[in-house]
Formats: C-alpha cells, sequence, structure tokens
C-alpha cells in the first residue's frame, strides 16, 4: 500500500521515518523544496516523479506526517491512516515529555514510533478491508 511515511517538524526535523520499500531519491525533499515551501495554500496532497505524497500538517504542534506511496491508494485510506497516526504519535510524544511537547524532546531527536505505527498500519489495512469500509 504505502512505501514509506516520514514525520518532521515545520523546522525540518525529521522525527520519525520508516521505508515499507525502498524509496529512490528522496520524495520528501522534492515535496519541501517544490510544495510546501512555496506555501501552496490547503493543498495535502501531490503527485511528484513516481511517487503520490499525502500529509497532514498538525499546525498546533507544527509538524507534518507525509505517506509515500506509488500506485493508486484510496484517499480515505489515506486520511484515516494519517489521522489515526497522528493521534498515536501525539500520545507517544505526551508520554516521552510528560505532556511537555515537542520541543523537549532530546537530541538525537528521533521518536521510537515503530511499534505503535505497525498497530496504526495494521488498522488502516484492517479497516479498508472490512466489508462496512465505504467503497471509492
Amino acid at each position: 500500500m504505502i512505501d514509506a511515511f516520514y514525520i518532521f517538524t515545520k523546522g525540518g526535523l525529521l522525527l520519525w521515518s520508516t521505508q515499507l520499500v525502498k524509496v529512490k531519491g528522496n520524495p520528501i525533499d522534492r515535496l519541501i523544496k517544490e510544495v510546501l515551501l512555496e506555501e501552496r495554500i490547503g493543498e495535502t496532497f501531490a503527485s511528484l516523479a513516481e511517487y503520490s505524497l499525502k500529509w497532514k500538517l498538525l499546525n498546533d504542534m507544527d509538524m507534518f506526517l507525509v505517506v509515500v506511496y506509488e500506485g493508486i491508494v484510496t484517499m480515505a485510506y489515506l486520511e484515516g491512516l494519517l489521522a489515526d497516526a497522528a493521534k498515536a504519535f501525539l500520545s507517544h510524544i505526551t508520554e516521552l515529555t510528560n505532556g511537555a511537547g515537542l520541543k523537549f524532546i532530546k537530541p538525537p531527536y528521533t521518536v521510537d514510533f515503530d511499534e505503535s505505527c505497525k498497530k496504526v498500519l495494521a488498522k488502516a489495512d484492517k479497516d479498508l478491508m472490512s466489508p462496512s469500509a465505504p467503497e471509492q
């Protein structure tokens, strides 16, 4: 379904990432340079070369969650995945910093979110495959 998942701050600090499939090039750099720095207000999707990217901005945390994928993936799946990942990541950050927020994450400034992400992905996949999922 998805090839990679990244979480980074508006300032460009990478907090967490995973590649489920080897990603060619650096689609996140292209996203930042070609879309985010141009401040395309309201956009949450871009096609850059062979990859498509869908993101969610958590404005109150100055943080982006971005999924990178090839092919066709339903927007409902991606939006659900990003929403669930945002909730799980914010919960994880709250536990790590005792509610103090991102500015209190210690060097090397990465967050161990692997297990939580696996759960979020499994839930999104299950929701997609369930018979009650809306058809796209």
